[in-house]
């Protein structure tokens, strides 16, 4: 039974150069429907694997490039189809600045800790730490003791520092 194959080639810029890892999809000739995507290695080469016999096409979106489609080829063995080089031409736009922003998690849990990132969080705006602690799902203050979910003996973290307070001394603290 022959039922799937595997699709290779390269991807290279203007001058021939590879373009590494960029990301390239198998598309469905029939309606252009992604079969697969993969990204190309430091030599400008990718693979599909396990490809059943049909129609297709490969499209590439490279960063700083055009978006190029191959042609529409077939395939019908259990070989290996060896894609034709795809050359990507420089697109007309050119990226004077990059930024990446990353923001915290509020509340991650992290080797047993429970880190509240309060930092630049709508909760901190007009409360106290101590507001936002008793506010903490699990978090429980009576009497000046502070357990969650039922523990005393908590250890409270500022800056990564433990607070060595008494439940009161904390309390006026927060």
């Amino acid at each position: 039974m022959r039922s799937q194959s595997s699709v290779s080639g390269k991807v290279l810029d203007s001058l021939e150069i590879p373009v590494s890892y960029q990301p390239i999809a198998l598309l469905d000739a029939k309606d252009s429907s992604v079969l697969k995507g993969v990204l190309t290695d430091d030599a400008g080469k990718y693979q599909f694997e396990k490809i059943k016999q049909g129609n297709y096409l490969l499209k590439v979106i490279a960063s700083g490039f055009k978006i190029k489609f191959s042609e529409v080829f077939k395939v019908d063995s259990l070989d290996t189809f060896e894609a034709p080089d795809l050359q990507l031409k420089s697109s007309d736009i050119s990226l004077n600045e990059v930024s990446v922003t990353v923001m915290k998690k509020t509340i991650e849990f992290k080797n047993g800790n429970i880190t509240v990132n309060i930092e630049d969080s709508p909760l901190a705006v007009g409360n106290s730490l101590y507001d936002l602690l008793s506010k903490l799902p699990g978090v429980t203050v009576i009497d000046d003791a502070i357990s969650i979910n039922g523990k005393a003996g908590v250890r409270i973290l500022i800056d990564e520092r433990i607070q060595q307070y008494s439940g009161q001394q904390l309390i006026t603290l927060l």
